[in-house]
């Protein structure tokens, strides 16, 4: 039995281990995204109601994470405190680099996925391209 309970523990380990280090290497002379505003594509997934949209929408980036969707309304969602009954979470953006002819990398675009949940408990997703 403490033989099965160690390995289970090595294996986790390992997954874990694996999991964050995928997650956190760049090379160094990486470039960065710089805050601002940015058009975006966004997909929108409703699992309440199976509803899904493709929009085009701004929206703004800070430290490298999406913290606002702006629709063409005047309405947003963002990270942070609201008074709207909804929690946000995600928006780290992950980089998809490349390499130019004399070897620079650069970014090629950027995505992220965001959920939002509300208080009544239905749940939307935004998958941001950028």
């Amino acid at each position: 039995m403490k033989k099965i309970i160690f390995l289970l523990t090595v294996i986790c380990s390992l997954f874990i281990f694996e999991n964050t280090f995928a997650q956190v290497y760049e090379p160094i002379n990486t470039p960065k995204i710089k805050d601002g505003e940015y058009k975006a594509i966004v997909k929108y997934n409703n699992f309440s109601t199976n509803a899904m949209s493709t929009y085009e929408l701004l929206i703004t980036i800070k430290s490298e994470r999406v913290i606002a969707l702006h629709f063409p309304n005047e309405g947003s969602i963002h990270s942070g405190q609201n008074n709207s009954g909804y929690s946000y979470s995600g928006g780290a953006l992950i980089k998809n680099l490349k390499y130019d002819r004399s070897g620079a990398i650069f970014i090629d675009s950027a995505t992220t996925s965001i959920q939002v949940r509300y208080k009544n408990g239905s749940t939307v997703s935004f998958t941001v391209l950028i």
